[in-house]
């Protein structure tokens, strides 16, 4: 396999095997770690995650609005807390002078993995994003840790890593290599949701027929595709070149790459009219393989009212929602119930909260409405549809427990904590009826601060509690 892909995307002192991963939790925050393979011990090494920068965030605000928009500032407050403890990728330090920086660093002899195997990225879509996953226990513990592998790269570079050091204790699941050897790297570092993969692969295929294409001595591609000039014979002028010969640049282009150009503009942007513009820079690393990013061109004016709408959901709604799940997070934790599950509450609150609800208040509220909204309706609704959800999965979330009264007392314990109103969330004390849409009164309650579509909040918290139930009971 040639690592010459990885050498690329960040430098390293060749004595330190290592390769960038995430320890993967259910319920608490994961761990970015760069692992080092090193003295008959595997390092986890806290690291340092880099924000979004403005070229890309522009791409995922344009894709995705405002819930794009609060994923972008969610990573760029993820990187304004980064401590100085963690490792970044340029940091050629032995990983034995590392472990004493941070307190989530620790070294596992090799000896004392067990049951080690990589997977492929799968279907398993509750891991989120990732290009494989190695799994394994610790002697001693029978409780699995799973890695989440960062790029296609990194999955590579474990499987050679940890095979050289586990041997046949090291199951390969993911096939040789693991990596697809003709992978392109498009939008290096930006987390797409995953329903919007057709816009990846739209991208994929752009800069698969580019790199086809490029004459053999060109080591740099470079091509810009933007709204064609009125009087044009196409909607899009798509200009490509030598990287490195910026003036020898042509503007005629083959049809596959026209029609793959104006499949990304529409992926993009609602209309071709609309569509910012791209500028696509590839180096060449061998014969079939390119090294690829992509960034929207800098129009004035064209993702100024997304940007500012961007702005105001996160403060208006990203910051709400994450207080109630930091607050919900904290008081789960507190308590010494041994038989909660966490995995329902996770797989609720990313499909209901995390994206149906950021959805329908997407689509309802205008800016100055959006502006408007108060952030104690935010946690209200939100504590209330994740009550619902632990009334109608009680037994499922503590299989353990007859008595569903610690839901009321956790949720009155939340609403505290988070400076509600007690009468906020009094109600009979019943669960809501999820299955009969004519009776949606509690949905129409909720959905009138913001405008929602009553019943499409009803059908959405119906399926994803019975989606709950189906997927973990």
């Amino acid at each position: 396999m040639d690592l010459q892909r990885e050498a690329v995307k960040r430098p390293i002192n060749p004595a330190m095997e290592c390769f960038n991963g995430t320890i993967f939790h259910v319920w608490k925050g994961n761990q970015p770690c760069r692992i080092y393979v090193a003295g008959g011990q595997v390092y986890f090494i806290r690291r340092a995650v880099a924000g979004i920068d403005p070229g890309k965030a522009a791409i995922i605000g344009s894709q995705f609005g405002l819930i794009g928009g609060l994923a972008v500032g969610l990573a760029n407050v993820a990187k304004a807390k980064t401590s100085a403890d963690l490792v970044r990728d340029d940091d050629t330090t032995p990983p034995d002078q590392l472990v004493s920086k941070h307190a989530d660093n620790y070294a596992i002899p090799v000896s004392d993995i067990l049951e080690a195997r990589i997977e492929p990225q799968g279907k398993y879509v509750s891991y989120g994003k990732n290009a494989g996953r190695w799994h394994f226990t610790r002697r001693g513990d029978a409780k699995e840790t799973v890695v989440l592998l960062e790029s296609p790269a990194d999955a590579s570079r474990a499987v050679v890593l940890l095979g050289a050091v586990l041997g046949s204790r090291l199951r390969n699941d993911a096939g040789e290599g693991t990596a697809d050897e003709t992978a392109f790297d498009v939008v290096a570092g930006v987390a797409l949701p995953s329903d919007r993969a057709d816009v990846v692969s739209a991208l994929q295929n752009l800069t698969q027929l580019l790199g086809e294409q490029a004459p053999a001595a060109w080591q740099h591609v470079r091509c810009d595709v933007r709204v064609a000039p009125p009087g044009s014979p196409g909607a899009l002028e798509i200009v490509i070149g030598d990287g490195n010969l910026p003036d020898e640049r042509r503007p005629v282009v083959p049809p596959p790459i026209y029609q793959a150009a104006a499949r990304v503009a529409r992926k993009v942007s609602p209309s071709v009219k609309t569509f910012p513009g791209l500028v696509i820079e590839m180096t060449r690393l061998d014969q079939k393989r390119w090294q690829t990013s992509a960034t929207l061109m800098d129009t004035p004016g064209v993702e100024s009212g997304t940007v500012a709408r961007k702005q105001v959901g996160q403060q208006r709604l990203g910051a709400p929602i994450h207080a109630t799940l930091d607050a919900l997070v904290s008081a789960v934790d507190r308590k010494p119930w041994t038989d909660f599950q966490r995995e329902p509450v996770r797989y609720y609150f990313d499909k209901m909260i995390g994206w149906w609800l950021l959805r329908l208040m997407d689509g309802a509220l205008s800016d100055p409405q959006l502006q408007a909204v108060a952030s104690d309706d935010v946690k209200a609704v939100t504590l209330l549809l994740v009550r619902d959800m632990f009334r109608h999965n009680s037994r499922l979330l503590r299989p353990q427990t007859a008595n569903a009264a610690w839901i009321d007392e956790l949720f009155e314990e939340l609403a505290a904590s988070l400076e509600l109103p007690a009468g906020r969330l009094r109600d009979d004390g019943q669960p809501y009826e999820i299955e009969d849409i004519d009776n949606c009164a509690w949905a129409r309650t909720l959905a009138a601060p913001f405008g929602l579509p009553a019943e499409k909040l009803f059908a959405c918290h119906s399926a994803i509690v019975t989606g709950a139930l189906e997927e973990f009971g």
